[in-house]
């Protein structure tokens, strides 16, 4: 009998995320592979490549030049995206 997986996690997205998915609108190729790796945080959210920040409970994982920055929520199983940016302005408050 085939073992059964887990419930996958929900995704949401803070203000500033969904700010820079609009800004991305233009370019449609980023845009569709920021999606893809976003989906991918929906089965496990810890795999593939993703790594916790220095000095901070949230997540981050690359995508091309662009990192997306994310807080995980295991008893809720909730994935909050917080950031998506340029690797060369994420970090920066």
């Amino acid at each position: 009998m085939p073992k059964a997986s887990p419930a996958n996690y929900a995704i949401n997205f803070s203000a500033q995320a969904l700010r820079k998915l609009r800004k991305l609108k233009s370019d449609q190729a980023v845009l569709k592979s920021i999606w893809k790796t976003i989906d991918t945080l929906k089965i496990d959210p810890r795999k593939n490549g993703a790594e916790k920040l220095a000095n901070s409970e949230s997540m981050r994982i690359r995508d091309g030049s662009y990192r997306i920055v994310f807080d995980i929520n295991d008893s809720n199983r909730i994935v909050t995206v917080q950031n998506i940016a340029d690797r060369k302005d994420v970090y920066r408050q």
